[in-house]
């Protein structure tokens, strides 16, 4: 574990290249502002150009819709920062922003914490780099994935030839690039998902409010569409509130994301998405698909991951992951 200025430091000098002179957006707010401090210190140490906002001045939390001004910023930054606490309801209104970060670098922190800035933001980012990269380079072309775990899992997915696979390889150099800190992962949209996902960890705000899953959640995947009435483990208010959140969007029980982990300065859960999902391993997520960057055909208002461990992965055969290891 490192220190939360040295995660900042990180973040803006090696995970964004920030480069005297050029403008910054922090977005932050009064849940998390240990980090937004850290992050403006270490900005402030490279440019002079540095614009810190507090999404609670605009009004109170969830904020369902991006405001002008955030939006407006957005649009004018060469780099930008979203760090600030994951609250239900603003999923739609953090994808809106993105819409406006027209040639910007940007990264995406929602869920952050002073933890998460000690551990996961004093990667060595160029190994995971290296390794995302790898991997990246490995599933060009790949139709078909096989993955189980000893917890239970055990399904299969299709891949389109004309979906990408996107590198979060935590560095983000170039105008229009963006990813997750901590980053570490590489993803598509499933074509076709089918079989029994075990899960410790629900993303979106449900790790933030619930953590790690004791016990874990089960359910079974049916042609691509998670089945509701399988669902099994966790507690009876995470069951229903996690049904009732994927059934707020017409498509959000649809399988949007298949990633695998590739952040090996992880090795457990901490009880938020933002890191866990970059442990190697692999990572589902239902609803939306990043479909702007993987080219899958659907959208959706939500996105929730759900994280799955010690897996063993075969792409088209060739097993990659043996109980979390690559075997690249």
């Amino acid at each position: 574990m490192g220190t939360m200025e040295q995660g900042a430091k990180n973040a803006v000098e090696v995970c964004m290249a920030v480069k005297p002179g050029e403008s910054v957006i922090l977005v932050t707010d009064k849940l998390v502002p240990e980090v937004g401090d850290a992050l403006e210190r270490a900005a402030r140490k490279v440019t002079d150009k540095v614009n810190r906002v507090v999404l609670e001045d605009y009004g109170a939390r969830p904020l369902t819709t991006l405001p002008p001004k955030l939006g407006q910023l957005a649009e004018k930054c060469d780099v930008s920062f979203w760090a600030a606490g994951s609250v239900k309801g603003e999923l739609p209104m953090r994808m809106e922003y993105r819409k406006h970060l027209k040639h910007a670098r940007h990264g995406h922190m929602p869920g952050i914490s002073k933890a998460l800035m000690e551990q996961g933001m004093n990667a060595d980012y160029d190994k995971v780099a290296d390794l995302t990269n790898r991997l990246h380079k490995r599933v060009q072309g790949v139709r078909r994935a096989r993955v189980k775990s000893a917890a239970g899992t055990d399904f299969e997915v299709l891949f389109h030839p004309d979906w990408k696979w996107l590198p979060d390889t935590g560095k983000f150099h170039t105008p229009g690039s963006w990813g997750n800190l901590p980053a570490g992962e590489c993803y598509t949209a499933p074509m076709w998902l089918h079989g029994r996902i075990v899960t410790n960890l629900l993303g979106d705000f449900f790790s933030e409010k619930y953590k790690e899953l004791k016990p874990p959640m089960a359910f079974d995947v049916k042609d691509s569409h998670l089945d509701l009435g399988s669902i099994s483990g966790a507690t009876p208010e995470i069951r229903a509130e996690f049904k009732e959140y994927l059934t707020s969007d017409p498509l959000g029980t649809r399988a949007g994301e298949f990633a695998m982990g590739t952040n090996l300065a992880l090795t457990k859960l901490v009880g938020n998405l933002l890191q866990d999902e970059k442990i190697p391993g692999v990572h589902v997520a239902f609803g939306h698909p990043y479909s702007d960057e993987t080219g899958a055909p659907w959208t959706a208002k939500t996105h929730v991951d759900v994280v799955i461990l010690e897996t063993d992965v075969w792409l088209d055969g060739e097993q990659v992951q043996s109980r979390g290891k690559y075997l690249l």
